[in-house]
């Protein structure tokens, strides 16, 4: 059973006997293998430390390195509460915190703590004079055999930026220098064996384990990075558990036979299907998603071709998932161009064509900072992009997602001289691309955490914000909308866009509601994109009519074949209040009507993809793009989204 990832070849019995694991979100299991879940998790963690074969040997110690508060489906709406039951089952001894523990604040993350029976570590970042959170540096654990483990949480610098709660006092200590403090008297207070648990990329902790005098540090215990890593370093073990419930290191340690130090032998486990889920933990599971699961599964819309959302893709290239949210963020805000950095997209799977639930919405999209507009000049946004090129090849979330531009790279090239060519977009005519002009000012749809000037985007920081962060809407929010398109309730909740800067006279036939409402319409996705402005409901020219009825039994179909959620899903944080209703005339009224008729007439034709060819093959794209540009809807695009060649290197530029 398992992997073994590293044996020292020794048969005795373990002297100690350690599980780790890091990096965990959703709490339910996949459809995929490994499929994970919570409660097979605990089902196997309850195997190593009480099975009938381990009853001889000394008691089970577990570590944990961090991210677990957020992001996931049910983070949205807990803020993380929903986990502290989760890994008191675990039975946890000790934990380092990660950055995304930290997204709800480090005052919520300190409130969890205290659900928490297990003492969360952080040794090098101070918030105050005080480690982050409530956090301990560093804890003293015995085994059942009596040998003392001293245990030291350390963290990398490079995250910080990435938390957009995380208040720009906080200070950073470097992890070797402070593990050369603390450790020292770890040792003096009788630690056999001294553990770090740390939350830091791969080449963060090799680089740790190299600055450490030899025999200081015995194992590092990582986490940050998602997949499953194996090493010795300077006589240092390092190992990262993979993520997501998905996969645990079980680990058996024995004092080294000649020489101080300990041999690590390491087994890797993965959570399949065939491990029984433990009921206790099911049951705790299904306490804390059991409100949300019958909403959660109501389809919401429909694509016809797979949105793949692996890190390795979204992180590396341009991606079609990343084109469609990136163009709903520009089309809604009707601006020269989007911005977002990839770690937005959570997903880390393809979803396969099909139905979209609004699940899977919020399990790729679960940040709670909303959409802004800025005014930002070329020269800045050029500096953004070189700050997004500028780890490639690294698996990092700043790798850049765009609309309206065309974007050439060069991957070889020194760091923040990587951008060999630019073209912009424009709000007025999309199709159209001209050279980056660095001291023209541009309209730009980005992420709130962005404009704050976190992971390298300060020069985000001064641009004048058009539409604010108080204003702004979830892009989560903006999806749903865009896929909730077809059910028209009558009451309708726009942006308040700076009247002074796009006005647009028919705009004022429709007075825009104070409120983010779920049942809100992304009317931005229905028209031309060239007749919206920003944070404005578009003109209304040019529709055709057909009957009330008509429309009506057209959703009444959908809805029976479930392509229609019968209510929205109400999230909190998202929207404060009731939607208010606008007064419209009678005129307007009926303009209104066609447009939902229309709307509801077509997109029901092509996302059913009535007639079309197999979804694999070239010829059904094309078939696709020519009757969506017959018809000049190009909100339809969101339904089957394409890589079109807006971010290529060199190489590719040149093919």
């Amino acid at each position: 059973m398992g992997e073994v990832i590293y044996s020292a070849g020794r048969d005795t019995p373990p002297d100690v006997r350690l599980v780790h694991f890091n990096d965990v979100y959703n709490i339910g299991a996949s459809s995929r293998e490994p499929v994970g879940g919570a409660a097979r998790f605990i089902s196997l963690v309850k195997h190593y430390r009480d099975a009938e074969e381990f009853k001889d040997q000394p008691g089970l110690l577990v570590f944990f390195s961090g991210d677990a508060y957020n992001p996931s489906l049910e983070s949205t709406v807990t803020k993380g509460k929903h986990m502290p039951p989760i890994l008191n089952a675990i039975g946890i001894d000790a934990a380092c915190a990660g950055n995304h523990d930290f997204d709800y604040s480090p005052e919520n993350f300190a409130h969890l703590g205290k659900l928490c029976n297990f003492p969360w570590l952080t040794a090098n970042l101070f918030l105050d004079g005080r480690p982050i959170g409530d956090c301990q540096p560093t804890t003293m654990l015995t085994t059942t055999d009596g040998i003392k483990i001293g245990v030291i949480g350390l963290v990398e610098e490079e995250w910080i930026a990435t938390v957009n709660s995380i208040p720009p006092n906080v200070v950073w200590r470097d992890a070797a220098t402070v593990a050369k403090e603390l450790v020292p008297k770890l040792r003096e207070e009788g630690a056999e064996m001294v553990i770090c648990v740390s939350h830091a990329r791969e080449p963060n902790d090799i680089k740790l384990a190299k600055e450490l005098p030899e025999g200081l540090i015995d194992i590092i215990l990582g986490g940050h990075d998602h997949h499953y890593a194996h090493e010795i370093v300077n006589g240092v073990t390092i190992l990262r558990s993979g993520t997501d419930f998905k996969n645990l290191s079980y680990l058996t340690a024995r004092r080294k036979v000649t020489g101080k130090g300990w041999d690590f032998d390491v087994l890797k486990r993965d959570i399949t299907s065939g491990i029984k889920e433990d009921p206790d933990a099911a049951k705790i599971v299904n306490d804390q998603t059991g409100a949300l699961k019958a909403k959660m599964e109501k389809p919401i819309g429909i694509t016809s071709v797979p949105l793949d959302s692996r890190f390795t893709v979204v992180r590396t290239k341009e991606s079609n998932v990343g084109n469609f949210s990136c163009d709903v963020m520009r089309y809604f805000y009707n601006t020269d161009c989007a911005l977002m950095a990839s770690g937005t997209i959570r997903g880390d799977v393809i979803y396969e064509p099909g139905i979209i639930r609004i699940k899977d919405l919020l399990d790729c999209f679960p940040f709670q900072d909303p959409c802004v507009v800025i005014k930002i000049s070329g020269e800045k946004i050029l500096g953004a992009l070189e700050n997004a090129f500028c780890k490639v090849p690294a698996l990092e979330g700043r790798f850049p997602q765009v609309s309206g531009m065309r974007i050439v790279y060069d991957p070889d090239a020194e760091p923040f001289k990587r951008v060999v060519s630019v073209s912009m977009g424009c709000a007025q005519d999309p199709k159209h691309y001209e050279p980056l002009v660095k001291d023209k000012l541009y309209t730009m749809a980005t992420r709130d955490y962005m404009q704050r000037g976190k992971e390298g985007n300060e020069m985000m920081a001064d641009c004048e914000v058009i539409v604010n962060s108080e204003s702004g809407l979830l892009l989560s929010t903006l999806l749903r909308q865009y896929f909730l398109s077809l059910k028209i309730l009558g009451s309708w909740s726009a942006h308040r866009g700076p009247d002074a800067i796009n006005p647009e006279p028919s705009a004022a036939n429709y007075p825009a509601s104070a409120s983010s409402s779920e049942d809100s319409i992304a009317e931005a996705f229905i028209e031309h994109p060239e007749t919206q402005q920003i944070g404005r409901r578009p003109s209304m020219l040019h529709h055709s009519s057909c009957t009330s009825q008509r429309f009506q039994r057209l959703q009444a179909r959908h809805r029976e074949k479930g392509m229609l959620e019968d209510e929205p899903l109400s999230q909190p944080d998202e929207a404060d209040g009731n939607p208010t209703s606008p007064v419209v005339d009678e005129a307007t009224q009926k303009i209104l009507d066609n447009l939902k008729r229309k709307a509801g007439r077509k997109w029901g034709r092509l996302a059913l993809g009535r007639g079309l060819k197999d979804d694999t093959e070239e010829s059904s794209k094309d078939e696709l793009g020519s009757r969506w540009d017959n018809h000049g809807l190009n909100w339809c695009k969101g339904i089957r989204p394409m890589v079109e060649g807006r971010i290529r290197t060199v190489k590719e530029a040149s093919t």
